[in-house]
């Protein structure tokens, strides 16, 4: 019996999803994690979450870069805001509201549902664009559910001035 050539272009494309999983720079990292480690960082040393990091997930951000997230967190908390904005303006555009409604005045614990009961005002000329933007509003929807609403909300409210900014500069009408 002869061995099957395997498919090397899934292989390929395999390896390179893993890849880019695998080797995220301690930035990135440390951006979409700032509000767990600040959180943590009420109980728990720089050193020890650098530790549980690389001991838990093979996750290498050191004790000083940690710290010097901690000490300058407005630069954190701006770059997490940044990584959250796209996601909210979907969802805001398709609901006719501000990011700030979207992300402040809806309870996290219904947000699921009540993003179901929407009826999103979606842009396009054809069927396949209306079936693109609605995907991308129900992409967006999810992504908040996990990244946005996942985080508690002390930590939520430490973007809420750069979201307020975002409105006013879009020209909502958030105050």
């Amino acid at each position: 019996m002869e061995n099957e050539i395997p498919d090397l272009s899934s292989i390929g494309s395999h390896l390179v999803a893993d890849a880019t999983d695998f080797h995220q720079p301690p930035r990135t990292l440390l951006q979409q994690l700032f509000p767990y480690i600040w959180e943590a960082s009420r109980k728990m040393s720089t050193r020890g979450i650098s530790h549980w990091l690389k001991t838990n997930y093979d996750l290498q951000i050191s004790q000083a870069t940690v710290s010097r997230a901690l000490r300058n967190p407005d630069k954190q908390w701006e770059a997490f805001a940044e990584f959250i904005e796209p996601a909210a303006r979907v969802v805001a555009d398709a609901t006719e509201n501000t990011i700030e409604r979207v992300l402040y005045e809806i309870d996290p614990d219904i947000f699921p549902d009540v993003m179901k009961e929407a009826k999103p005002i979606l842009a396009g000329e054809t069927n396949e664009d209306f079936y693109h933007a609605y995907k991308d509003f129900e992409d967006a929807v999810e992504f908040l559910k996990e990244k946005w609403f996942g985080i508690n909300g002390a930590a939520r409210s430490q973007c809420y001035d750069y979201f307020v900014k975002l409105d006013k500069e879009e020209g909502g009408d958030a105050e």
